[in-house]
């Protein structure tokens, strides 16, 4: 009868629908091949929902009747669903080890930012032991960071992966390289130490001078009293143990 007629139509049409079902199923399992490569896991539930979609597009070719075709209609949707779910993470983790890679580039470069400030500073007789700690502690938090980022990746967690690059790795390492920059500048304060030691001396002959020509030079002596005793506690500064770089700028 008619009733039937319809079913049969119906049918058919589901069953040209079957090209178009493969589409994000294709593209589901590129995206799981991404993340396999990348060494990272794919969670269960998307592996079984793919493999019901699969399954139930060819149920769908081979239905004799319009209920097994809709039964099987209803796990294909449901493969959708859970792509809207999982797909964003997914991809994110497909990524991931570009970005992962981009980190240790970074990481890399400031290690040997800090290993040339060191070498540097070593020609100066500043004490910087303490200076030296606080920069390599930030260094090892951040490697730690990236050590923890891996892990939740390799969990499958791919958005408190990326938060945790993001929050503490991208924003963190801006600062280390700061510290870095001010190890750099102290390098101009030995400098300096040696400028004004010159412009002391070169006072006191000035002075001398004087002296012979029979000036007054009561407040002159009293300038260059008052930079030696700025200079001594500069230097005293610069090669105290718990010595702070900013500090010692503010000083100049």
């Amino acid at each position: 009868g008619k009733g039937k007629d319809m079913e049969a139509k119906g049918l058919s049409q589901m069953k040209k629908q079957t090209s178009r079902m493969q589409r994000p199923i294709k593209q589901m399992e590129k995206t799981i091949q991404r993340v396999q490569d990348a060494g990272y896991t794919v969670q269960q539930e998307v592996l079984d929902a793919l493999a019901k979609a699969k399954t139930a597009v060819s149920a769908i070719e081979n239905a004799a009747d319009m209920d097994a075709a809709q039964t099987a209609m209803e796990d294909f949707n449901a493969f959708i669903d859970a792509m809207d779910i999982h797909m964003e993470a997914l991809n994110m983790l497909a990524n991931f080890p570009k970005i992962l890679k981009q980190a240790n580039k970074t990481l890399d470069r400031l290690t040997k930012t800090f290993e040339k400030a060191k070498n540097r500073l070593a020609q100066t007789d500043l004490n910087l032991a303490d200076a030296y700690v606080k920069v390599q502690t930030k260094i090892d938090g951040l490697k730690a960071t990236l050590q923890q980022a891996q892990d939740l990746a390799k969990a499958g967690n791919a958005e408190g992966a990326f938060a945790k690059l993001e929050d503490e790795f991208f924003e963190n390492i801006e600062d280390a390289f700061q510290s870095v920059g001010m190890l750099d500048a102290l390098r101009n304060l030995s400098k300096v130490v040696k400028m004004v030691n010159k412009g002391i001396v070169g006072a006191e002959r000035l002075t001398a001078k004087l002296v012979k020509a029979g000036e007054d030079v009561t407040e002159l002596n009293s300038i260059i009293a008052a930079s030696k005793a700025k200079l001594e506690s500069f230097k005293t500064l610069l090669a105290s143990p718990g010595f702070d770089p900013e500090s010692a700028v503010d000083v100049i």
